[in-house]
């Protein structure tokens, strides 16, 4: 069994979601939005988060589909494989974009399985661990 993490995002939104968000924080909480470790990649927003609720989820959604914003989400997370997962953000001219980013980056470590397929070795050190 593999384990993988997505390519690495640089800090911060992008300036064109700045204002989107503080309209997202007017109608609920960063953490039930899914909003959480902010990111990006060239024009696309990533929140990398724990858990996303219900009517906050609902609000991130209805304010994106009000921008005409594409909203992606994806398992994969730089920032803490296995315990986050990726909300993508974008602009319709941004596409092309948030296609070339790699949620399928690095191959981080293997694990041994037993014979009811479950993981019994640790991952091996990665680049991210020094």
């Amino acid at each position: 069994m593999n384990l993988y993490t997505s390519a690495p995002l640089e800090f911060g939104f992008p300036q064109w979601f700045e204002d989107i968000y503080e309209e997202i924080l007017e109608q609920t909480n960063f953490s039930d939005a899914g909003i959480d470790h902010q990111r990006h990649y060239k024009n696309i927003a990533f929140n990398q988060t724990y858990c996303a609720h219900g009517e906050g989820l609902d609000v991130l959604l209805d304010v994106c589909h009000k921008y005409g914003l594409k909203v992606h989400l994806n398992g994969a997370s730089q920032h803490y494989p296995s315990r986050t997962f990726s909300i993508a953000i974008y602009r319709q001219q941004d596409e092309a974009q948030f296609h070339d980013y790699a949620f399928c980056y690095k191959d981080i470590g293997r694990f041994e399985q037993d014979e009811n397929e479950q993981p019994i070795a640790m991952r091996e050190e990665s680049e991210w661990d020094k």
